[in-house]
């Protein structure tokens, strides 16, 4: 009696890397999952994430004040951010059900160049507070998709369910070191001279979604390598 368990004892589901069946992961499979390539493929993308996410939360609302804004309207602008993350984490949950057939790496590839041209969209048309917080509207909306798809859809299916949880704990403690490392990256980067910090901020953070997009390639190429071998029989790699 009770409710029907999350993971059957039957399972059957695909897997992209080869990990534990059993019902609980051992620690010795726990860290051969932990140094898997493309378990670390995907923190270091999900660091790159949260580096950029963090970054925002953290120095946006100071960023718009140097700009010119009073620190109510600065605050107020800065939540744009986050509000158009949560409508671009609904979106994406829409598309990967209906066009992209589950396919999170592909997804996550799209709305990595989506954050690049957010970036690239601050720093040439972001001309005033206002059409700054605009741009970086459109980063969030594009960020929070694989900061939600990387530690869900993406942890589930690369090693099982029976090892989501791990591998999502991985990929969460990876990527949470990017908040810590940004607070002190960008803080010396605006010791000083505040308006050459805020141009070198941009090109770090166009930098690392640059390099996030980068990592998510070979996990799309994984991912559907995993996909053809699973159609045709063969076990994960």
């Amino acid at each position: 009696m009770g409710l029907t368990p999350l993971v059957s004892h039957e399972e059957t589901e695909q897997q992209s890397i080869e990990a534990s069946k059993e019902e609980h992961v051992a620690f010795a499979d726990y860290l051969r999952l932990a140094v898997h390539p493309m378990v670390l493929t995907m923190g270091a993308a999900y660091f790159c994430v949260k580096f950029l996410r963090y970054a925002l939360d953290s120095w946006l609302p100071a960023f718009l004040a140097l700009q010119g804004l009073d620190t109510a309207r600065a605050s107020w602008y800065s939540q744009g951010f986050d509000i158009a993350g949560m409508g671009g984490t609904i979106v994406a949950g829409f598309l990967l059900d209906k066009w992209f057939r589950g396919n999170w790496a592909a997804l996550c590839l799209v709305m990595g160049f989506g954050t690049i041209l957010g970036y690239l969209s601050v720093m040439y048309l972001g001309t005033s507070p206002l059409t700054i917080a605009l741009c970086y509207c459109l980063v969030g909306f594009m960020l929070y998709g694989p900061d939600m798809l990387l530690s869900s859809a993406g942890a589930v299916e690369i090693a099982g369910a029976r090892n989501g949880v791990a591998i999502a704990g991985i990929v969460n403690g990876l990527g949470s070191i990017g908040p810590i490392v940004q607070e002190e990256v960008i803080g010396l980067l605006i010791r000083g001279d505040a308006d050459r910090g805020i141009a070198n901020t941009n090109l770090l953070t166009l930098g690392t979604s640059v390099l996030m997009t980068l990592l998510l390639i070979p996990l799309l190429f994984r991912l559907n390598r995993a996909r053809r071998d699973s159609a045709n029989g063969q076990s994960p790699g």
